[in-house]
Order: structure tokens, then sequence, then C-alpha cells
């Protein structure tokens, strides 16, 4: 049965919808500016440890790249999780106003199927009582005759 509310369930699905293609690419880049932090840090690692094994080899500036390189990721993943926060936050919005609409269509079907089953109800009280009422009639009539 359709709904008032039918329009604006779709609308509120396809919002669900781009929220949740906003999380899963924001997951990614997550992930993606994790991997990278991981890979500057090893790979950090792997040149501190062959500069110690040649005295004459100077990884100061390379260490130094890493660093910034690093705390530019971390810089990046604070804002990646942050605006992941307000997404995760935006979809609960968005999952209380569908269940909020799915619940006010449900209330509005039980109420046209209440009205039906009433308007039903009078219906075939309006029958039985005019054949009823007929019955009566006809037994009066043979009475009289």
């Amino acid at each position: 049965m359709k709904t008032p509310f039918d329009t604006a369930l779709r609308l509120q699905q396809r919002e669900i919808d781009r929220v949740g293609m906003a999380i899963g690419a924001e997951t990614g880049k997550l992930v993606a500016i994790e991997k990278a932090r991981e890979d500057a840090i090893q790979s950090a690692i792997a040149e501190v440890h062959a500069a110690a094994i040649d005295p004459m080899m100077s990884s100061f500036a390379y260490v130094s790249r890493m660093r910034s390189l690093r705390e530019r990721l971390e810089h990046d993943r604070v804002a990646s999780a942050a605006r992941l926060d307000s997404l995760r936050d935006e979809a609960m919005e968005v999952f209380g106003s569908k269940r909020a609409m799915e619940t006010a269509a449900e209330s509005f079907r039980a109420a046209e199927e209440r009205a039906a089953a009433t308007a039903e109800q009078a219906m075939v009280d309006d029958l039985s009582t005019a054949a009823l009422l007929r019955a009566r009639r006809l037994a009066a009539q043979e009475r009289g005759r």
C-alpha cells in the first residue's frame, strides 16, 4: 500500500547509500594513509641500518624528510579519522530519520487498514440490519394475512 512517506523514504535510502559510499571511500583513504605511514617507518629503519654500516654515509637529510613525511601522514590520518567520525554521526542521523519515517508509514498503513476494516464492518452491519428489517416486515405481512 502506498503511503505519503514513500517518496521521503526513497530519498532517505539514497542519502544512506551516499553516506555509506562516503564512509567506504574515507575508510579506504585511512587504510592507504596507515599503509603509507608504515612503509615510511620501515623505509626509515632500513635507511638508518644502512647508514649505520657505512660511517661515511649521512642519513640526516633522509631521516628528516621521512620524519616530516610521517608527521604529514599523521596529520592526514587524524583529519581522515575526524571526517570518518563525522560521516558515521551523519549515518546515524540518517538511519534515525529513515526509521522514524518507516514507523510513520507503518502507522499510516495500520490506520488505513483499520479504517477499511471499520468501513467493511459498517457495510456488513448495514446489510445485516436491512436483511433483519426485511425479514421482520415479511413476517409481519404474513401474520397480517
